[in-house]
């Protein structure tokens, strides 16, 4: 994956006003940023909590998230995947297009003999859990129960 597709992201951890003086103002803020039915506010809010300090902030670093999807995003990792043993699942968003076409068939195509299976939840983009988390929720499930 290319770096690019990471500044959606990094705008939002550019953007977000954290640390937050109380919840409602965090609320508040993915609501009116959002919409006030969000998925994407929603989990975005689910992410933030009250810190020892008051205040009502991300529950992990930002800079370190930030930076860890960076080096993610151009950091080739195609050793690991032809490498790894067991069967690997992908779940997409059927709306996104944060993973090409292109892209789907290098995954399968570098695991020559071994499973690659990809599980698309429908009216979901990249973040699948947080768009569709219902869908999500259902898709793991039968990923999980075929594992066997």
């Amino acid at each position: 994956m290319k770096a690019e597709n990471f500044d959606e992201i990094d705008r939002i951890f550019a953007t977000t006003p954290a640390p937050f003086p109380t919840r409602e103002a965090a609320k508040t803020f993915f609501e009116s940023t959002y919409g006030s039915t969000s998925p994407m506010g929603r989990f975005l809010l689910s992410n933030v909590r009250e810190s020892t300090s008051g205040l009502h902030d991300w529950r992990f670093s930002a800079v370190a998230m930030r930076k860890l999807l960076k080096e993610a995003a151009t950091r080739p990792l195609w050793e690991e995947w032809r490498n790894f043993e067991g069967p690997i699942e992908m779940i997409l968003g059927g709306s996104s297009t944060f993973v090409s076409s292109e892209l789907l068939l290098r995954c399968q195509s570098e695991r020559p003999g071994r499973a690659v299976n990809i599980h698309q939840v429908p009216q979901a983009g990249h973040w699948v859990h947080a768009d569709q988390p219902q869908g999500f929720f259902d898709c793991l499930i039968r990923v999980l129960k075929n594992l066997n």
